[in-house]
């Protein structure tokens, strides 16, 4: 009877072992990666999918983009500069600004761990780059050249 409980106690700990792992790989998929010209670009907070779009910190990838970030932590709004473009986005709110024309977001902004992300359509929208979702890989990749 001890022998046959010890067999079922060892099979719980290889069945538990082994959804433990399965758990872990299927995390690492779902890391995204973001390539700038080829290029990757690390961040303090992960991009994200939220209601099947894909979020991207936007401070990162600006600056990479040599756009000037503000934030205006009061209302909670970004404000973004590159020579005559301005950039205007709040978070949570649906609606973005590009030069005052207003954008709808896929989803609104979302404030994670101090980040501002966004959806990858707005990147493209707001710096006229080329940007695609390589769904295979979990790859945003933003071309710059023409």
């Amino acid at each position: 009877m001890l022998r046959n409980f010890k067999y079922v106690v060892g099979l719980v700990f290889v069945f538990v072992l082994i959804l433990s792992v399965s758990v872990g790989y299927a995390n690492e998929e779902q890391q995204i990666t973001v390539l700038l010209d080829s290029n990757p670009i690390k961040f303090d907070v992960a991009p994200t999918i939220i209601d099947g779009v894909t979020l991207v910190p936007l401070r990162a990838i600006f600056e990479a983009l040599d756009i000037n970030v503000g934030w205006d932590e009061a209302t909670q709004t970004v404000m973004c500069t590159k020579d005559s473009t301005i950039i205007v986005l709040q978070i949570d709110n649906e609606n973005a600004f590009i030069n005052g024309e207003k954008h709808l977001l896929d989803v609104p902004a979302k404030l994670i761990n101090s980040r501002t992300l966004v959806p990858i359509g707005f990147i493209e929208a707001a710096t006229g780059a080329n940007v695609n979702w390589d769904e295979q890989t979990n790859t945003v990749i933003i071309s710059t050249a023409e």
